[in-house]
């Protein structure tokens, strides 16, 4: 299943495990932004190292799922990068962290989005040019031959501009000049 951001949630990703569908979300939580920021994370003391060297002195369950990491308030009140690390009502950094996130990420997860760009596409468009915003009728079955012939139309186009662009197009072939003759 392939998702935007809106739809990252560990509950979310284990549910779609445990019935056999491999999720393709990208994370939203900042965990992808930390290592750029220069944390990184020890394993092995499960402590996060903010790019000064200090190290967090704990961490808390957040209510989404992942964890609030706290850093000393001594040490970020004389860090020379507290300036740019902190916000002006911050004394010390805390991060957001979700280890779910990254331990249940897929590997194909670059390929699915781009085949659901080329989704996302058609649906703009059958959205904004065909009316498929909002439903011209009411009652399912009504609501389904709308889409079903619009659906028909998007690939009736697609069909077309497939043979417009075909090699050959406009020769006649053997069979067609002997037919003629």
């Amino acid at each position: 299943m392939v998702a935007d951001k809106a739809y990252d949630a560990t509950r979310l990703r284990e549910d779609l495990v445990r019935q056999g569908i491999r999720p393709y979300i990208p994370q939203r939580t900042q965990r992808q932004r930390l290592p750029k920021q220069g944390f990184t994370y020890d394993k092995r003391r499960r402590q996060w190292i903010c790019p000064e060297g200090h190290r967090s002195i704990g961490q808390s369950p957040h209510q989404r799922g992942g964890w609030l990491v706290y850093f000393s308030e001594r040490a970020c009140r004389g860090c020379p990068r507290a300036g740019s690390c902190l916000s002006r009502s911050q004394t010390r950094k805390v991060l957001y962290w979700h280890p779910g996130t990254e331990a249940n990420r897929p590997r194909g997860l670059k390929r699915a989005l781009r085949v659901r760009k080329v989704v996302e596409r058609t649906f703009g468009e059958a959205k904004q040019w065909h009316g498929l915003g909002r439903s011209r009728y009411r009652g399912r079955e009504r609501t389904a031959i709308q889409v079903l012939l619009t659906c028909l139309v998007l690939n009736a186009k697609k069909m077309a501009r497939r043979f417009k662009d075909a090699p050959g197009r406009g020769k006649r072939t053997r069979a067609a000049e002997q037919a003629a003759a």
